[in-house]
């Protein structure tokens, strides 16, 4: 048997968008999620101040011309 919580997420798009109709539908990208957690993985390293964490903010600070923390 699937769980409630399952069964919600299982909903088609045009169930799901009538649940909560301000948020809109989005799409993932698995293969790209799936690259920027490679450096997670190869870590061990998921939660909080992760490899992830870090190529973000040095992205952001050369973005911004900022230094990193």
């Amino acid at each position: 048997m699937i769980p409630e919580i399952v069964q919600h997420l299982l909903l088609s798009p045009f169930q799901a968008k009538s649940l909560c109709s301000f948020i809109e539908n989005k799409t993932v990208d698995f293969v790209l999620f799936e690259e920027l957690l490679l450096a997670s993985k190869r870590c061990n390293h998921w939660a909080n101040f992760g490899p992830v964490l870090c190529a973000l903010e040095a992205y952001l600070a050369e973005q911004l011309k900022r230094p990193c923390r």
